[in-house]
């Protein structure tokens, strides 16, 4: 029999591979890669940080798994309650969205809609949970919808996606993500039963999202009114193209000052200020935004155009976003925009049954981290029998 004292030594051997079991499985990462701090989904950059050993940073919650709780059709931690689903027929299969109406609208009545994007890689769910707009809207009376994105990612160079594509691969980059989303979010609009105001229509969105909301106002400013990004940035015109939005859009842009992908917006403000109102006044000013905790901000503003930095951000959802946004926003309108955008025949896909565990208030996970957990239970049993006959 083995002595105590061996026992003893090789316990903690034991303990550390059990604490490295959920690591090692989580390298998988269901096909993904790490490659420059980044997961590619095949050759596309997602918007998922990598350090190589296993552990990342979805869109700002650490994760030990890539293990997601939607599809494209259904999301586990959207209650069909709360939030009816809509699915419709596209060009690139079935498509839907999440929608949730306030109790202060009324029949008879039209409100504003705000359509809210996930970042690349996430869920409907996300930002339902943490973009802020939720509980915005039950204070302000508005209309949200939360598309869920093909795969979890954006078109987000829309009707440019070849030309785009093609000088990113030339430029020896990795392809660009290509999904029809500029027409998809069109019929979002045109399908939705919800009472909303054609003439208040805003996009808001986080890091692949928030550029998705940008893209959309580009290229469909007669149907939209502004946008909201935040920690992202613009897939910028190319060179020669006839894309132009509308004169008085209002865009309110915000990130942190330690978020790599929103400072790829840093030369955008001129951009849209030239899209929205070349003769405006530009200003800067300096002030502390409140809330869970205080944080030194810098804003610039032109006209309806704005850009906040937050000091000390990353590349994380931040609900206090949307009050700022939504204050500069909502006076923005878009006079005569469509309300007629054709018919288009709905289809409802059938509600999944709801499984136990990948709730937003606990559980969760699945894929490469739920089996580390089980290796995890079965060395514990080991470990815990091992104890009990020798030392017992």
């Amino acid at each position: 029999m083995l002595s105590r004292n061996l026992v003893l030594r090789i316990l903690p051997i034991i303990a550390a591979f059990i604490l490295q079991t959920p690591a090692i499985y989580a390298d998988e990462k269901d096909g993904w890669t790490c490659q420059g701090g980044w997961w590619y989904d095949g050759d596309v950059q997602t918007t998922w940080p990598c350090t190589g050993d296993g552990s990342d940073d979805k869109d700002g919650e650490s994760s030990g798994d890539k293990g997601s709780p939607c599809t494209d059709t259904s999301d586990e931690n959207m209650p069909s309650g709360t939030y009816p689903r809509t699915c419709i027929e596209t060009s690139a299969g079935t498509r839907c969205w999440y929608t949730y109406t306030p109790s202060g609208v009324v029949e008879g009545s039209t409100y504003p809609l705000v359509i809210d994007m996930h970042g690349g890689g996430g869920c409907a769910s996300d930002s339902m949970a943490m973009s802020g707009w939720k509980s915005l809207a039950d204070e302000e009376n508005f209309i949200v919808i939360w598309p869920q994105g093909s795969g979890g990612e954006w078109g987000v160079a829309g009707s440019e996606w070849e030309t785009v594509n093609s000088e990113t691969l030339a430029e020896g980059g990795k392809a660009t993500f290509n999904a029809p989303d500029v027409s998809f979010l069109t019929s979002l609009i045109s399908t939705t039963s919800a009472p909303i105001n054609p003439e208040r229509i805003y996009t808001t969105g986080f890091s692949m999202g928030c550029m998705m909301a940008l893209r959309y106002l580009l290229e469909k400013s007669d149907i939209v009114a502004g946008a909201h990004c935040h920690g992202g940035y613009l897939v910028t015109p190319t060179a020669g193209t006839s894309i132009t939005p509308n004169t008085g859009i209002g865009v309110y842009m915000t990130g942190g000052s330690d978020d790599d992908w929103y400072a790829m917006s840093s030369s955008q403000f001129n951009i849209w200020k030239d899209f929205s109102d070349p003769t405006c006044t530009e200003s800067t000013t300096s002030y502390t935004l409140s809330g869970t905790k205080l944080t030194s901000s810098t804003i610039t503003t032109c006209g309806s155009v704005s850009r906040l930095v937050v000091s000390g951000l990353s590349h994380v959802y931040d609900d206090r976003m949307a009050a700022l946004a939504w204050d500069a926003l909502k006076g923005v309108s878009r006079p005569g925009a469509e309300d007629d955008f054709g018919e288009r025949e709905e289809v409802v896909v059938p509600i999944e049954e709801e499984e136990e565990g990948g709730k937003l208030d606990g559980g969760g996970g699945g894929g490469a981290a739920a089996e580390g957990r089980a290796m995890g239970m079965v060395w514990g049993a080991i470990l815990g029998v091992s104890i009990f006959v020798f030392l017992g």
